[in-house]
């Protein structure tokens, strides 16, 4: 668990940060927003369907508690990765994944 003033992402983002130092810029708030609203959406439908491969309620709900929490404010600290890195956005989504 992690307090307040640690930072909420794992090891592929910090891998990007080492990767991608470029421009010292980070990913537009209105862009991380909607991404963490992308996330919930795909969760509660992901959960809907109720596929063998799919998640389960709860942890559906862990996920829209989390972007719940966060989306309105996203904090700089928990979102580091240069907005200038390879083409794909992979480092963007893992790191949004992860938080």
């Amino acid at each position: 668990m992690t307090t307040e003033s640690e930072p909420r992402y794992g090891p592929q983002t910090e891998a990007a940060i080492i990767n991608f130092p470029i421009s010292g810029q980070t990913m537009p708030v209105g862009l991380l927003k909607a991404m963490l609203d992308i996330k919930a959406a795909a969760a509660l439908a992901n959960a809907e369907f109720g596929l063998p491969t799919g998640i389960d309620a709860a942890i559906a709900s862990a996920i829209v508690a989390v972007v719940d929490d966060i989306v309105d404010a996203p904090s700089a600290e928990d979102f580091p990765v240069d907005v200038f890195q390879t083409g794909s956005g992979t480092s963007t989504n893992m790191n949004v994944n992860e938080v």
